[in-house]
């Protein structure tokens, strides 16, 4: 009788065991790089948390929304969005207006491009709390941490000003470079240090030339890197001398512009890639 119930109570005790674990227990994150074209967006997604990085082109807008719907997403806690660039914001409004939106992280801009003009508009409509990126700035989203790694000073350029994020879960992390090139990455490199390393790196500027410098993904010392733009664009991108400096490092390289969305999901300690 006493083995029996000595079975019983291990057999009760088994799920505890695996969901308490290290505090992060079975509940994986999930991240999306979605296909948007010649543009960046991808979903964060941990339980109920949900983060946005980019929305993509005007003319993906609606595309990214049904990424959304059929991913279940109601509401996102934030949207963080690298720079005013149309590539990156262009779909921003029309997540706002479809969503329930917690809060916006973006960099400080006086631009009177279109998109931008289009995104304040629909964050003053909907009273979303908006937050300056700025260097060492750090969100707690649940089990999720988002640091700001740049921009330290807005010097009017949009692709230097673009908001550099690394979300991490548990051990693992992913850094989101927005149109980061040149002297960017040199300042990060000087100002960021070590926090620059990431499991996966979202390539910056869609694979342009004059990005992922050696300098730079040596920093980064990722084990993966996605790159995101249209196939046969107009750019070149991404350029074959990235491609052979990834491959120089034996980084593995996902690309959205095969028409797919890139899948990662980290249990906290290791992250598994797939593609759909």
């Amino acid at each position: 009788m006493k083995r029996l119930i000595a079975a019983l109570l291990a057999l009760l005790l088994l799920p505890l065991l695996f969901s308490c674990g290290d505090g992060t227990g079975t509940e994986l994150l999930t991240v999306y790089y979605f296909n948007v074209g010649q543009g960046d967006a991808a979903l964060a997604r941990l339980g109920g948390t949900v983060i946005l990085f980019d929305a993509g082109t005007n003319e993906s807008a609606e595309k990214l929304v049904a990424y959304l719907e059929r991913l279940g997403i109601a509401s996102i806690d934030c949207v963080v969005l690298s720079h005013p660039h149309e590539d990156h914001i262009g779909g921003a409004d029309t997540v706002l207006e479809g969503f329930e939106v917690g809060s916006v992280i973006m960099p400080e801009s006086d631009s009177l491009a279109r998109a931008y003009i289009e995104l304040i508009d629909a964050i003053n409509a909907e009273k979303c709390t908006v937050y300056a990126a700025h260097a060492g700035d750090e969100y707690a989203f649940g089990k999720l941490r988002l640091e700001v790694l740049s921009p330290s000073e807005i010097t009017g350029d949009a692709n230097l000003d673009s908001a550099i994020v690394k979300l991490e879960y548990g051990d693992t992390s992913f850094l989101f470079t927005g149109d980061c090139e040149g002297e960017a990455e040199k300042n990060l490199i000087l100002n960021a240090g070590d926090r620059l390393s990431a499991d996966v790196l979202k390539i910056g500027h869609h694979g342009s030339k004059t990005a992922s410098s050696d300098a730079f993904l040596d920093a980064v010392s990722p084990t993966a890197a996605v790159i995101s733009c249209a196939a046969d664009n107009d750019y070149g991108h991404p350029h074959p001398d990235v491609l052979a400096r990834l491959e120089k490092r034996g980084i593995t390289v996902y690309r959205t512009y095969f028409g797919r969305t890139v899948t990662v999901t980290s249990d906290g300690k290791a992250v598994a890639f797939e593609e759909e």
